[in-house]
C-alpha cells in the first residue's frame, strides 16, 4: 500500500467522497447569552437528494426550510430552528440509529465576578452500527488520538515517523473492517445454519470454512449481496441447504444490508459543524477559527470508530459587575472623604 493509499484507509471513508449523489452539509449553531440557541442546516446536492426529505442528520417538520436553486443541477436546502437551551436541542438532535447521526450538545458556565467562562460542547455519536470485532485488537487508541490531532484537528505532524505510523495504522485499519463486517454477515448465517440444523449442512462444517469464506468474501463489495451469497453456495457445495439458510435469515441480512447502506450514506456527504459563541474565545479543539466563530471539518471521519467532541470556551465580560464593582469602591472611597473630612471640622471645633 502506497502512502496516499494508506491515508485515505485511516481517514475511516468507507467509500469515496466523489460518490454520486453525495451532499454538503453545513450546520451552525449559534449560543445566544441567555443560553438559547438557534440551529441552522444547509445541504447541498442534486434535486433529487434534496427532495427526497431524508437526510443523515436530524432536522424534521418543525423546522422552517428553504430551497433554491444554486446551479445548474445542484440545489440548496436551508433548515433552521430556535430553541430555549440546549436540553430542548439535544430532544430534536439525539438522532435515529441507522437512519441519522446523533449529537449531545451541552452549555455550561462558570462565573468569575467580572466575567464568565461559557463552555459549548457538541458530541458526535459513533454511527457504525456494526460491532464485532474490537477495533481495538488492530489500532491503539493512541493511534486513534493521532489521528484525531494530525487529521481531524490539523495541528502539525511531531515527526516523520508520526505520519509513517498512520500509514501502517491504515493497513489495519482495512483489515479490522473487513473483519468486522464479515463477522456480521458469518454470525447471520452461522445462526441460520443452528436454527435449520440440517445435518447434511453443519454447524462444526461451517465453522471448519470460515477462513476461506472470509478470504473470499473480503475481496467483495458490501453492495454486491448476490455474489456474496453465491460465494457461499460456491465455497459450501450445499447449495440447497445455503438456500434455506438465507430464506430463514432474510430479514436480518436486510438488516445488515440496510446498516451498511446507512453507513455508506453517512460517509459519502461532507460535514462543517460551526458554532458561534458570545464574548472572546479563550480556548478550544476546533481546527479553524474566524472571530467568534469555531469550525471542524471531516470530523465524521473519526465517529465512523468512536464518539467525537467539538468544544470550545469563550468568555464573556460582566459589565454590570464592573459598573457594581466602581459603585461599591467610589462609595467607599466618599465615605473615607466624608468621614476625614467630619474628623478634621470636629478637630477644629
Amino acid at each position: 500500500m502506497n502512502a496516499r493509499h494508506a491515508l485515505q484507509a485511516v481517514t475511516f471513508v468507507l467509500v469515496s467522497a466523489l460518490f454520486s449523489g453525495c451532499l454538503e452539509i453545513e450546520t451552525t449553531t449559534i449560543l445566544r447569552p441567555d443560553g438559547s440557541l438557534k440551529r441552522t442546516v444547509v445541504i447541498k446536492g442534486d434535486s433529487a437528494s434534496i427532495s427526497g426529505g431524508s437526510f443523515t442528520v436530524p432536522i424534521d417538520t418543525t423546522w422552517s426550510r428553504e430551497i433554491r436553486k444554486v446551479e445548474e443541477r445542484k440545489f440548496e436546502l436551508t433548515a433552521s430552528k430556535d430553541f430555549v437551551d440546549a436540553q430542548e436541542l439535544n430532544r430534536q438532535t439525539h438522532g435515529i440509529p441507522g437512519k441519522t447521526l446523533g449529537f449531545t450538545v451541552s452549555v455550561e458556565e462558570r462565573f468569575e465576578w467580572f466575567t464568565t467562562l461559557i463552555t459549548y460542547r457538541e458530541t458526535l455519536h459513533r454511527f457504525n452500527p456494526i460491532d464485532e470485532v474490537p477495533i481495538s485488537e488492530y489500532i491503539s487508541q493512541s493511534e486513534i488520538d493521532r489521528f484525531i490531532q494530525h487529521e481531524v484537528l490539523k495541528e502539525p505532524f511531531a515527526s516523520s515517523g508520526d505520519s509513517l505510523s498512520l500509514d501502517d495504522a491504515g493497513d489495519r485499519y482495512e483489515e479490522w473492517n473487513k473483519r468486522n463486517v464479515f463477522a456480521a454477515y458469518y454470525g447471520i448465517f452461522h445462526e441460520g445454519v443452528r436454527k435449520l440444523n440440517d445435518p447434511d449442512l453443519t454447524s462444526a462444517y461451517v465453522e471448519s470454512q470460515k477462513d476461506t469464506l472470509f478470504s473470499v468474501f473480503s475481496e467483495i463489495d458490501e453492495d454486491q449481496p448476490e455474489k456474496q451469497r453465491r460465494a457461499f453456495e460456491s465455497l459450501l457445495k450445499r447449495k440447497t441447504s445455503v438456500d434455506r439458510v438465507y430464506e430463514l435469515q432474510g430479514n436480518e441480512f436486510d438488516r445488515l444490508a440496510n446498516d451498511l447502506e446507512f453507513v455508506k450514506e453517512v460517509t459519502t456527504n461532507s460535514y462543517l459543524n460551526s458554532v458561534v459563541m458570545p464574548g472572546l474565545i479563550v480556548d478550544t479543539n476546533a481546527p479553524t477559527l474566524e472571530g467568534n466563530r469555531a469550525s471542524w471539518k471531516d470530523y465524521t471521519n473519526i465517529a465512523f470508530v468512536q464518539n467525537f467532541d467539538m468544544w470550545v470556551v469563550s468568555q464573556v465580560i460582566n459589565w454590570w459587575a464592573i459598573v457594581l464593582t466602581g459603585a461599591i469602591v467610589l462609595g467607599g472611597l466618599s465615605l473615607l472623604i466624608i468621614a476625614a473630612i467630619r474628623r478634621k471640622q470636629n478637630g477644629s471645633a
